[in-house]
């Protein structure tokens, strides 16, 4: 994927400094921004590793998506605390439901 779209350096500028996450073969790594330009119709960023040394320059489609963090809500936590508590009485309804229809599967029950 290209970039066609022509940026300036206003536009560019704000990139200087942040911290990204640039696809290198395999591997996603830590890097700052030293630096933007737009060569030939690509947006190219001069990127140093966070930890380690070198910089170069690389388009911004290998730019890596950071993912995420999951943060759980006191709400979202007891939607899944009442989910676990229904399956629990959903297992012990089945379990109960199965003993009575096959009393004889259980008759050794308890002893080992």
């Amino acid at each position: 994927m290209t970039t066609t779209t022509q940026h300036t350096v206003r536009q560019l500028a704000p990139a200087v400094g942040e911290q990204v996450l640039v696809r290198f073969e395999e591997l996603a790594l830590e890097c700052t921004v030293l630096d933007a330009k737009n060569s030939w119709g690509k947006v190219r960023l001069l990127v140093r590793p966070v930890a380690g040394t070198g910089e170069q320059w690389v388009e911004l489609t290998r730019l890596v998506a950071r993912p995420q963090p999951v943060v759980e809500t006191p709400e979202s936590m007891r939607e899944r605390q009442e989910a676990a508590r229904e399956q629990a009485r959903y297992t012990a309804k089945v379990y109960a439901e199965t003993r009575r229809l096959h009393p004889e599967d259980y008759s050794n029950e308890g002893s080992y």
